[in-house]
């Protein structure tokens, strides 16, 4: 009578270890579900421009210029940049270099580009202000559209990330 209890399966279910396939199975289903249950969407703030002290713009023309929270200054040419940095922020900050393709461009000097005229302008600088304030250099990439250095610095300037507002 035991015997035969003991060898008998409960309701015709299948043999074979299929039903701890199963359990696996809903185990892995039930964790994602309470996983994806939990989670909280977190919502992205909108993207604006840091406030750096001044912007360093070369746009799809070739043209160069400094746009400060004020004004907008023409740089003849890249070798004069480091003193204008200097004179022009002097307590240091935050300087974005944003370039555009077109300034691989020659400048005064034969056989330098303008992106290397900038990197020597920017440890120009770094030597000239060693024991004064900080400039922190942060170099992007530009638009090639001839607009884009102009739209950049008035985006700047209205968002409040030249006084960081």
């Amino acid at each position: 009578m035991v015997r035969g209890a003991l060898g008998r399966r409960d309701a015709g279910l299948p043999t074979g270890g299929v039903s701890a396939l199963v359990d696996i199975l809903l185990a892995t289903i039930g964790i994602f579900v309470i996983v994806f249950a939990l989670q909280e969407i977190v919502e992205r703030d909108p993207l604006h421009p840091q406030d750096y002290a001044a912007l360093v713009l070369c746009d799809g023309t070739g043209t160069l210029t400094l746009a400060l929270p004020d004004r907008t200054l023409p740089v003849p040419q890249a070798d004069a940049l480091a003193p204008m940095l200097a004179r022009e922020v002097p307590d240091g900050g935050p300087v974005f270099f944003g370039i555009a393709l077109a300034c691989q461009t020659r400048t005064a000097r034969p056989g330098v580009s303008i992106a290397q005229a900038l990197r020597e302008q920017r440890d120009q600088l770094v030597d000239l202000v060693s024991a004064g304030p900080i400039h922190v250099f942060e170099v992007g990439p530009l638009s090639g559209d001839a607009e884009a250095a102009t739209s950049f610095a008035v985006r700047w300037r209205e968002e409040g990330g030249a006084d960081g507002s």
